[in-house]
């Protein structure tokens, strides 16, 4: 703007006053000398606003005088009428509330008197006008005038009606809503306040803390946990200089002292000409879904970190592939020397071969066929074609419509313990073997030399042609001895047998 020098200074103010001299000689007959200052007052309150100036009696609301603007704004020409009465521009309605507001002030004029009603146009539209004005008494017969300024608010009424109408309509969507729907707003100073939401948040906040909130939104933040309100408000202000809408999930305290989570979602800001933004959006209760999600996490890490190889496969029983792999853990890769995305829409065969146990996985088709849990042990070969033993236990999931939705494989590399098992099977096999020979073949010489015994005991005569068979029979029991002993080695240092 460009500088003014003190001559264009005074010859601006001189031009203003002449012109408030020629307003007050038009009225100045109808006020004593001790009110000229208040309506003086009153002209240079509302400067802006001064050409469109009014002043009515009290008894009948007559326009005793009126400005050019007026008849502008009214849409009419000023000769066209003579001192009409100012009601005569309103609805019947409106007409009743502007005797009321009018008598109302005239009995009890405590401070400045503005109203809005509704004005008829002369081409039979309406306008609203806000009536602004100030109680002045005349000089001669001490009358009582209300004299002021009418301005043009049509745009904002509309916008005013509009926004209660939003409300209306948000109240009678949030009675059969499960959400809370909610208008937040932002002003040109960056304050913030709810100035309507739905009546489910009382079930968060008192309805004096509800109230306060369309004025203030701290006692909102104050109840979220900082973190989330701090990010919550910073989307706030990144949606505002963007022009994007918003979506935050957080947690709150409730007056019960329990923690629930919410999800807030508004959408794209409308910017107002004052300079504020609006958001509309709605807040829904959260919690069984941030439960199940911590669940899902707190599963995923235990299953993700177990010693256990997992794998979990879909239901399609149907396709000639089977079922196939959607998600197996680190275990599992360690184990098969497979990647996961080397996995993923395979099916669990590809760890089968040759040695594998048929008639075992002959039972789990028949078990999954059934939607039955099954446990199989079988050889599973891993990718670099080594073989390993396997045991698993295949269980089916179940969605919330009671349908099949997949498949869980928990499955343990138990080569260690198959390969104890089979050395142990050899070892009693071997000491069956033992103990055939200590039960058959060692008590026959034995019983022979027994014999031969209690015939030396019976006869000593013929002690020289039996000591040739006791010899034969002794030596017979001693080779059995020794194979024993040879077998009992055996069986100490058997070795390990492999998955092949």
């Amino acid at each position: 703007m460009p500088k003014q020098n003190s001559s264009e200074i005074t010859l601006t103010v001189g031009i203003f006053l002449l012109y408030m001299k020629e307003f007050w000689n038009e009225i100045g007959h109808y006020v004593d000398s001790e009110t000229n200052n208040l309506f003086l007052e009153s002209g240079l309150t509302n400067i802006e606003f001064a050409d469109a100036y009014w002043y009515i009696r009290k008894e009948n609301s007559d326009v005793l005088k009126c400005s050019k603007a007026i008849w502008e704004i009214l849409g009419y020409k000023q000769p066209s009428l003579q001192n009409p009465n100012i009601n005569n521009f309103l609805s019947p309605v409106e007409r009743q509330i502007a005797i009321h507001n009018v008598e109302s002030y005239f009995n009890y004029p405590t401070g400045r008197f503005k109203d809005t009603l509704k004005f008829q146009q002369a081409d039979g539209s309406y306008v609203w006008i806000e009536r602004s004005g100030r109680l002045i008494t005349t000089k001669n017969t001490d009358e009582q005038i209300l004299a002021g300024t009418l301005t043009n608010v049509t745009d904002q009424k509309k916008e005013e009606l509009d926004y209660i109408a939003l409300r209306k309509e948000l109240e009678e969507i949030s009675q059969h809503s499960p959400v809370i729907l909610f208008q937040f707003e932002m002003d040109t100073y960056q304050k913030m306040s709810i100035p309507f939401i739905a009546n489910g948040i009382l079930n968060l906040f008192s309805n004096e803390t509800v109230q306060s909130l369309k004025t203030n939104v701290q006692e909102f933040f104050n109840r979220i946990y900082p973190l989330d309100a701090k990010a919550l408000e910073d989307g706030i202000h990144k949606s505002r200089a963007h022009g994007t809408p918003w979506e935050f999930d957080f947690k709150i305290s409730t007056p019960g002292g329990k923690t629930k989570w919410y999800q807030c979602n508004a959408g794209t800001p409308i910017y107002r000409p004052d300079s504020s933004t609006v958001w509309h959006g709605h807040i829904k209760e959260i919690t069984k879904k941030k439960r199940r999600e911590e669940k899902l996490l707190l599963f995923e890490s235990v299953v993700s970190n177990a010693n256990d190889s997992i794998v979990i496969t879909n239901a399609d029983m149907e396709s000639e592939l089977g079922p196939t792999i959607v998600y197996v853990n680190t275990a599992f890769e360690k184990l098969t020397g497979y990647t996961s995305d080397e996995l993923m829409g395979k099916s669990p065969r590809i760890l089968q071969g040759e040695k594998s146990n048929k008639e075992g996985l002959a039972k789990l088709k028949e078990a999954m066929d059934k939607w039955e849990t099954c446990d199989v042990e079988t050889i599973n070969y891993k990718k670099n074609g080594e073989t390993f033993w396997a045991r698993f236990n295949v269980v089916p999931v179940f969605n919330q419509s009671n349908e099949l939705s997949h498949w869980i494989s928990i499955e343990q590399d138990v080569t260690e313990e198959k390969n104890k098992q089979i050395a142990l099977e050899e070892q009693n096999k071997i000491l069956r073997e033992i103990t055939w020979l200590q039960s058959h073949v060692v008590r026959a010489p034995l019983a022979r030399l027994m014999g031969l015994v209690n015939l030396l005991n019976n006869n000593n005569a013929e002690a020289s042609e039996l000591l040739p068979l006791i010899e034969i029979s002794a030596k017979e029991l001693d080779d059995i001895i020794i194979s024993i002993i040879k077998k009992s080695e055996e069986v100490n240092f058997l070795k390990p047998i492999s998955g092949e």
